[in-house]
């Protein structure tokens, strides 16, 4: 596969702790960041503290799990929540092990040929969205999707790795698929499993693995952790 230079290694992620968290400010939308924590013991009752202090928040989902002890915690981590634009991680990791079986999928061309802005519905609109009759590269169309968040790159390669596929990558993991995204539901814990997945480099592999890293560190999202979040350190 094509892509930019930048390469960025597994060990990024060797202190890495993931935590989901799932603040439905307004109705239908989730905004969900990724922070690393230290001594996240501490954590467990100034988040649950911080969360009912907090009008603004209808419901929130956390779930830490430290990947060098071992560890996790939560505060509703088993609370089903739509995913939203998560939903792109495992359409990410379903594109990629469509290429480690099939490699020469790899030159398929992407076009958007339909007018329709299929970004009107986001709360959040992307920085960035396709253009209309401009052909890409699976790598760009990746890129589009987990970068920039692109709604268009999305449907299109929804549409190209199929709803078998998309249902195999959650069964996989013993998750439920709902073919109706908008029916979607999954818990901050359950979602884990799939950075886990890219972290352990076993599903998809190492070169894979570290692609889909260097996607995700890239992500343009600038309305979670950056935006402020509870000081509860």
């Amino acid at each position: 596969m094509q892509k930019s230079n930048k390469t960025t290694g597994i060990t990024f992620f060797d202190k890495l702790v993931f935590l989901f968290i799932f603040l439905i400010v307004i109705p239908g939308t989730i905004i969900y960041f990724y922070v690393h924590i230290e001594n996240h013991w501490a954590w467990e009752d100034k988040v649950s503290a911080a969360v009912k202090s907090d009008p603004a928040i209808e419901k929130v989902g956390v779930y830490v799990h430290d990947l060098v002890s071992n560890t996790d915690f939560g505060y509703n981590q088993d609370e089903k929540f739509n995913p939203g634009s998560l939903y792109k991680v495992p359409l990410m990791m379903a594109y990629f092990k469509m290429e480690t079986e099939d490699p020469s999928i790899d030159s398929q061309q992407f076009m958007r040929v339909t007018p329709e802005d299929r970004n009107a519905g986001q709360f959040y609109k992307p920085m960035k969205s396709l253009e209309l009759n401009q052909p890409k590269n699976a790598w760009e169309m990746l890129e589009y999707m987990i970068e920039y968040s692109d709604n268009e790159a999305t449907d299109i390669l929804y549409a190209f790795v199929g709803i078998d596929r998309m249902t195999k990558i959650f069964n996989d993991f013993n998750l439920e698929f709902s073919t109706n995204i908008d029916q979607q539901s999954i818990s901050p814990k359950d979602f884990s499993q799939f950075l886990l997945g890219i972290y352990q480099q076993k599903f998809l592999g190492p070169y894979s693995s570290k692609m889909a890293i260097d996607l995700l560190l890239k992500t343009q999202f600038d309305k979670g952790i950056t935006q402020g979040t509870p000081n509860i350190r």
